[in-house]
């Protein structure tokens, strides 16, 4: 496209100025702005440039007028090229919705740019695009796309897609695929992956435990930067359990976070009642630095009153920060206050509802129980037994014995399934085995198990409808 000379930009901008309005749309339906103002704007930034340069030149004075933060000036002309199918100039777009830069924030407008430009493969908004399913930011939350998108930016050579990607399959049992997608991440020089496939090859994850082979990980994540990674290599190479001990309490004192929570895990298991409360201490000091499973754990410290007398008030406090920063645990536990009113929480099935998704998505099965309930009783969201059918066979298949009793429930009422007595007893005998009071009540007693469940001994937790 010919670039106006310094005399045609100078009279163009006089006539346009006249007539300019900024009308950013910001409907989910219509995400484009006005021809005049793109115009405009495309002016602007088109008479800075000289005579006969690139489209990808152009781009980049835009690029530069957007991180230096002239949203205002330089979003109506990102948008044109983001229509005309630009996928760096889409990611711009997306981060603009996303973080409200210039706009208002509008996480599902963003998280429309950012799938158009990830099926251009556009790798940071694969990245960004799987982020999003995993957290619910625009969409709904889906373990299943969030692996799709960090699956295909991790095999574009993005790295921090590949240590995310490896913590989900992780979650999902998938050790094997986790431990070379942090192979992959850590042989490009990622300090992070470096230190955590270093704990899969300490802790045999995925494979045949291997120290050596940690410790050079390990070596190799503090040597770029990583400090968890000169830690761990300490401890590794630490010559008996007093010794560890002593690696943890030094690099605790020096203000290390990690180190302060594994010494009070430590401490809290050794079993005097002075460590136990030196423990909590350690452990209140972790949480404070903003570790979030320092924070679940003192949550759960004062629910139950382990070494400190129970606390409501604290619970509630460390839950919240701890579900806040994403942690899958704590996700779960405050679902659960919300949805049974405990703790001092008020009953908030809308809320529990998004945190039992997040914490589903990350791996916690018993989550899947909370969406079931959820879902079929009607609270917070629209009733959907087959839904709900789904979510509880998911972790009545994992061995979560509710669940087992809540889908033989489903299967004896034919709610969001065909009835089946046969598949309602097969479940409840599979539950009643594992001890749930309910099932064995189901069944008529401790005495009917053997005669009732004989001939469900054989089939697993599987479910043949599904």
């Amino acid at each position: 496209m010919p670039i106006a000379s310094a005399e045609k930009c100078s009279s163009t901008l006089v006539s346009m100025g006249s007539v300019y309005e900024a009308d950013v749309i910001t409907t989910r339906s219509q995400v484009i702005g006005s021809a005049t103002g793109v115009a405009f704007a495309l002016t602007i930034i088109f008479c800075a440039i000289a005579p006969n340069v690139t489209f990808a030149e152009e781009f980049e004075t835009v690029k530069t007028a957007f991180d230096e933060g002239r949203y205002e000036q330089v979003l109506p002309g990102i948008r044109e090229m983001a229509e005309r199918g630009r996928s760096d100039a889409q990611y711009m777009l997306a981060l603009a919705y996303r973080d409200g830069l210039g706009l208002a924030k509008d996480p599902e407008i963003a998280a429309v740019w950012f799938e158009r430009a990830a099926a251009n493969g556009h790798v940071q908004s694969q990245y960004e695009l799987g982020i999003a399913y995993l957290r619910g930011l625009g969409v709904e939350i889906s373990s299943e796309q969030a692996v799709r998108w960090l699956s295909k930016a991790a095999n574009a050579g993005q790295a921090d897609a590949a240590v995310v990607l490896a913590s989900v399959l992780l979650a999902r049992g998938e050790e094997e695929h986790a431990r070379r997608r942090l192979q992959q991440a850590a042989e490009t020089g990622h300090a992070v992956a470096a230190v955590r496939l270093g704990a899969f090859l300490e802790s045999g994850i995925g494979g045949e435990p291997n120290p050596s082979a940690a410790a050079e990980w390990y070596r190799q994540g503090g040597h770029r930067g990583e400090p968890e990674g000169v830690y761990r290599w300490a401890l590794l190479k630490a010559n008996g359990p007093e010794e560890r001990v002593d690696v943890m309490r030094r690099a605790a004192e020096a203000g290390y976070s990690t180190a302060q929570y594994e010494l009070a895990a430590h401490l809290l298991t050794a079993g005097e009642i002075s460590e136990e409360k030196e423990g909590v201490l350690w452990l209140q000091t972790a949480a404070e630095s903003g570790l979030p499973r320092a924070q679940f754990d003192l949550a759960i410290v004062y629910r139950d009153g382990i070494a400190v007398p129970s606390d409501d008030g604290q619970f509630r406090q460390w839950i919240t920060k701890a579900a806040g920063a994403g942690f899958p645990k704590a996700q779960y536990e405050l679902a659960v206050a919300l949805t049974d009113a405990t703790h001092g929480f008020d009953e908030d099935s809308e809320w529990a509802f998004k945190l039992y998704a997040a914490a589903a998505a990350s791996g916690v099965v018993e989550a899947n129980y909370g969406l079931g309930y959820l879902l079929s009783n009607g609270l917070g969201v629209r009733q959907d037994f087959p839904e709900a059918v789904e979510r509880f066979r998911t972790a009545a298949e994992a061995g979560h014995g509710p669940s087992q009793v809540a889908l033989g429930n489903l299967y004896v009422n034919g709610q969001g399934v065909q009835e089946s007595r046969d598949l309602a007893e097969r479940w409840y005998c599979i539950a009643a085995r594992q001890g749930q009071k309910d099932a064995i009540g189901f069944l008529g007693g401790e005495d009917k198990i053997d005669a009732l469940c004989s001939g469900h001994g054989d089939e697993g937790t599987s479910d043949p409808h599904h």
